[in-house]
């Protein structure tokens, strides 16, 4: 009787065994199907770069046009995969690199929807262009239009790096709205150079010090060929 029951019991062991191994085995590749999927996501996902600048006409834009000539000469991207997109300006004559785009194939957006022209910044003050966030949406809806088939969108920065924060969107503001990865160009020299770049780091920080661990790339210090014995 006892043997029996010892058979019984042991068969149910191994049976329960047996339906939890299944049930690990089902949950295990579950999971591993699910980081596919998202790994997977993760690399159609389109990726977005925020070039900005320590004052206007730094060379920005110049930067934008050699990190698209790179992608393109590289023939790590095609032409097709590529966005450029000055959401926020404050000169609406044509560039270099819209110019380049526009004759190459590249789908871009030279002038968004915010526009610092004259009376602008008191109008906003004054109400009369919506919330922040219907222009921070205006924005993104452009962005992300841009961004449908590409891999890669490069976000052209306005001025220096706290322009706009009167009107409540800066060009941090902008590349954390896109989760963009930045890189911050600055003049060259030595102490002016050094100096604006220490006070816009901490502008960055101060805004978000996450944003700024996890997205912050680094400073491209513009050439300029100078007879000085020090100079970035």
């Amino acid at each position: 009787m006892m043997d029996t029951q010892s058979k019984r019991t042991g068969s149910g062991r191994i049976v329960l065994y047996g339906f939890m191994a299944a049930a690990s085995l089902f949950v295990s590749r579950a999971i591993y199907t699910k980081r596919r999927q998202q790994q997977q996501h993760q690399q159609d996902q389109c990726k977005f770069i925020y070039v900005a600048g320590d004052r206007s006409a730094v060379g920005k834009s110049s930067i934008c046009l050699a990190l698209i000539k790179v992608l393109i000469d590289t023939k790590t991207l095609k032409p097709s995969e590529i966005g450029y997109i000055k959401p926020q300006t404050q000169c609406i004559s044509a560039t270099e690199v819209s110019r380049y785009c526009l004759s190459n194939g590249i789908d871009c957006v030279p002038i968004g929807p915010i526009v610092f022209k004259s009376g602008y910044t008191s109008q906003v003050i004054d109400g009369l262009h919506n919330t922040r966030e219907h222009r921070l949406n205006l924005i993104k809806t452009e962005i992300e239009n841009l961004s449908k088939g590409k891999k890669f969108v490069i976000i052209d920065g306005v001025g220096y790096v706290s322009v706009g924060s009167v009107t409540d969107i800066d060009n941090v503001d902008v590349a954390k709205l896109m989760d963009a990865y930045s890189v911050l160009v600055v003049r060259s020299g030595i102490g002016d150079s050094i100096d604006t770049t220490n006070l816009l780091l901490s502008y960055y920080q101060c805004k978000d010090r996450r944003y700024f661990n996890d997205r912050f790339l680094g400073v491209i210090y513009n050439f300029k060929t100078e007879n000085k014995s020090h100079s970035l």
